[in-house]
């Protein structure tokens, strides 16, 4: 936890500070403290926006531990963050992999009237892409 929170404040080294708070954030889950692991990945977040990588691969891994405590609103919120940031940062594949995402997640939550259009606009960006 010491190395993030000293991480946090240097500009350099992106990937050594955001893999750190992934792997922390991991672990943690891991030891069933997600509050803190939820805590960690939403500083990483916030500092990741000029990195689309990581503030990709952040919102995923949030969403995840949102996910796997049957919170399908605020995991779905977070995917549809990274489908608005993807589609800005001209990660057209990333854009789809989020929109599937919601699309999973919106049928497991029963909401079968909402995953239509995002499929359609799914598919509509896989036919464009091509």
């Amino acid at each position: 936890m010491t190395f993030w929170l000293l991480s946090q404040n240097i500009n350099a080294f992106d990937d050594v500070k955001f893999e750190a708070a992934s792997v922390l954030a991991s672990v943690y889950e891991q030891q069933h403290q997600k509050n803190l692991s939820k805590s960690i990945l939403r500083r990483a977040i916030e500092l990741s926006q000029h990195t689309v990588y990581w503030h990709c691969r952040l919102l995923f891994q949030l969403a995840q531990i949102h996910a796997s405590e049957r919170d399908y609103e605020l995991a779905c919120s977070l995917l549809s963050v990274g489908v608005d940031y993807a589609h800005i940062s001209s990660a057209h594949y990333t854009r789809v992999l989020f929109l599937l995402s919601r699309c999973m997640l919106m049928l497991i939550d029963k909401k079968f009237s909402e995953v239509l259009p995002l499929l359609n606009q799914a598919g509509h960006l896989v036919e464009v892409w091509q």
